[in-house]
């Protein structure tokens, strides 16, 4: 924050008046010093009982629950010399947190000059419904104006990483929650052509370093606007006050040697799709140190121990294709009948079962918090099998274990049934064709017009086109 230009005030001499029957000098002191006033043009009322500065009040009336409501406030300096702003914030015992929040990060102006102000908003997004108009918190102004409402102790001040001289001024906040009619949030998770209620974000089995995608819809059946003020991944674990040294777990650590919250992505290893025994957790029966409680992706109500998923440094396993950048005081707007898409990715870096959370923060009364469940298992190429499964109807004579006696003519069938996904992946799809290289696969000799008759099969014949254009079964040149 600048600080050069900050002028705690000043003191000016002046000569005495020629009917001044005394020879004492008067001495007058210039400092900063702070105004407030509403800047939205529909209220009436004054933001200060006091000069403009003192016993300030922000009342929101009666307030929609779910609603972005907002005032503005100006806050100036009427003196001529510079005003420094340490901070405006929402203090910290509001009852309404977090309901709550002020856009000064954005719009702050650490010091203002002489008859210079600068505008800043209050938020309030009450979630239930009140009897009557009630205090629900106070924005705490820290400047160094010489009107403020309390003037702070120099270790107060040093607290802050202001200069000796700094104060106060309070502007308390009341109003009352009423239902205007609420938003309601719908989500469904797409990968592919698959799609899923409520999730989760099922990415299937995705090869090692491959991507997988899932488009997130979230719509707003409700008759308000649906606001979205965060979006994490991940899971957060409590702080948990046994850690006291945790050599190797970065989710353990901190001066007092409590965990770290996360977020942390989940993982099991198993083989052939045959996965562990879980070991259950809860709020009462936490996880062993080293370990966090995750929810299962499809079931939350199911939670386990896991440790961290580790990943290759600069890659997120579950991550978003473009970060979220709305906050409280800028949420994402959904209107009613209308809908958002937020596209995610998921990047396995070893073969193995990851789970994963996502996380809003809404406006919706009652379900602040909308969770959706990730998964997604990583795996290494499958292994085609090919065979030779008939010749002619018949057993195929083999000449050692792998070649078939195969002449003109005869009918040939062809299976992949013994091929096999890593780690207990189903083989969704396959494809046939003929090598290039004789050294490598199934070679079609030159002058050749085999062609496989169902080439995405799990069982097919060959055949070619003779040269009356007819289709026959069976094989035209031998080496096929």
């Amino acid at each position: 924050m600048k600080r050069s230009l900050t002028i705690i005030g000043f003191v000016v001499a002046m000569a005495v008046q020629p009917s001044c029957s005394c020879e004492e000098d008067v001495f007058i002191k210039v400092a900063p010093m702070l105004q407030l006033e509403f800047s939205d043009a529909a209220v009436e009322a004054d933001l200060c009982a006091e000069n403009n500065e003192k016993d300030c009040l922000i009342d929101f009336g009666d307030a929609g629950i779910s609603l972005f409501n907002h005032r503005t406030v100006l806050l100036a300096n009427r003196a001529d010399v510079p005003m420094t702003i340490y901070s405006v914030s929402v203090s910290d015992d509001s009852p309404q947190l977090p309901e709550l929040s002020v856009d000064w990060r954005e719009a702050g102006k650490p010091v203002l000059a002489g008859k210079e102000f600068v505008a800043f908003k209050v938020f309030w997004t009450p979630s239930i419904a009140m009897e009557a108009s009630q205090a629900i918190g106070s924005v705490v102004i820290t400047t160094n104006a010489a009107n403020a409402e309390t003037q702070l102790s120099e270790e107060e001040c040093v607290a802050i990483e202001a200069p000796i001289g700094c104060g106060v001024t309070i502007i308390r906040l009341s109003g009352r929650g009423v239902d205007m009619g609420l938003p309601a949030a719908k989500l469904v998770a797409r990968v592919g052509a698959e799609a899923w209620d409520g999730g989760p974000c099922n990415f299937g089995y995705v090869g090692l370093g491959r991507e997988a995608s899932c488009r997130l819809e979230i719509s707003n059946l409700g008759q308000r606007d649906l606001l979205i003020f965060a979006a994490e991944l991940g899971f957060r674990e409590a702080p948990r006050s046994e850690c006291s040294t945790c050599p190797g777990q970065a989710w353990c650590g901190g001066d007092n040697g409590a965990c770290v919250p996360g977020p942390f992505v989940a993982h099991e290893a198993g083989e052939n799709g045959q996965w562990p025994e879980r070991t259950t957790c809860s709020a009462e029966s936490p996880c062993v140190m080293g370990s966090f409680c995750a929810a299962d992706a499809a079931d939350p109500q199911q939670r386990f121990c896991s440790t961290e998923a580790e990943a290759p440094e600069g890659r997120a396993i579950f991550s978003f294709v473009e970060d979220p950048i709305f906050s409280r005081a800028q949420p994402l707007v959904v209107s009613p009948g209308t809908s958002t898409t937020i596209a995610l990715t998921f990047q396995p870096p070893a073969m193995r079962r990851y789970t994963g959370r996502l996380r809003f923060e809404t406006n919706v009364p009652g379900a602040g918090e909308l969770l959706m469940g990730l998964i997604g298992i990583g795996h290494g190429a499958p292994v085609a099998v090919p065979r030779v499964l008939s010749v002619s109807g018949g057993v195929p004579r083999r000449d050692d274990d792998r070649v078939a006696q195969v002449a003109p003519t005869d009918t040939v069938t062809l299976t992949s049934s013994d091929s096999y996904g890593a780690n207990g992946a189903s083989i969704v799809g396959r494809e046939w064709s003929f090598a290039d290289d004789e050294e490598v696969g199934a070679y079609r000799p030159t002058d050749s017009r085999l062609e496989f008759v169902d080439p995405g099969g799990e069982t097919t014949e060959v055949g070619f086109i003779n040269n009356i254009n007819n289709f026959i079964r069976g094989v035209d040149i031998i080496g096929a």
